[in-house]
């Protein structure tokens, strides 16, 4: 496997000294490791990883799935809606991903607020009181709750080498 590294939290954009959200959680590499690890990391990409590839340690690719959803263009709740759920599910297979930024782009403004305050699972009681008294519907948070212990059940499985690459693929394909 290639050697890599995390990005750090503090890469800047080239906008200056905020934290681009799209490079949060991604694997990057040197371009020179790319070129000598090109059918692993590309399996990593295929199974949901988003990788970065460095040219003297500058952004030069970003690699995400085919089937990854498109970077919002539009309304600013798509845009929320993707930072949040990319936050909250780091890591998380492209099937999971997708439903729960679709189901958050459909909330109102201060909804998607409200989630913006949520860093981490499991929520502090006084995070989660607040949150649902914003939410009109507070089965949205029970599902994004669920979603995180799935991802978390996924990467543990991957860690106890119980999750194989063709399990993946075979509960994503759709038999007629």
């Amino acid at each position: 496997m290639a050697k890599a590294k995390k990005l750090d939290d503090n890469l800047q954009t080239d906008h200056g000294n905020k934290q681009n959200p799209r490079f949060q959680g991604v694997t990057r590499y040197k371009v020179s490791t790319f070129r000598e690890n090109l059918k692993s990391i590309l399996d990593e990409v295929h199974l949901g990883k988003r990788v970065l590839i460095d040219v003297r340690d500058t952004p030069y690719a970003f690699l995400i799935p085919a089937d990854a959803p498109a970077a919002p263009m539009g309304e600013y709740e798509d845009q929320l809606a993707c930072i949040i759920s990319e936050r909250l599910l780091k890591d998380a297979p492209m099937h999971i991903l997708r439903p729960q930024i679709e189901e958050l782009a459909r909330l109102e403004r201060e909804e998607l607020f409200a989630l913006m305050d949520i860093d981490k699972f499991p929520l502090p009681r006084e995070v989660r009181k607040r949150v649902l008294a914003k939410l009109k519907n507070p089965e949205i948070l029970k599902r994004l709750e669920k979603r995180r212990k799935i991802v978390d059940s996924i990467l543990a499985a991957k860690r106890d080498g119980l999750y194989e690459a063709s399990e993946h693929a075979t509960g994503l394909q759709t038999f007629e």
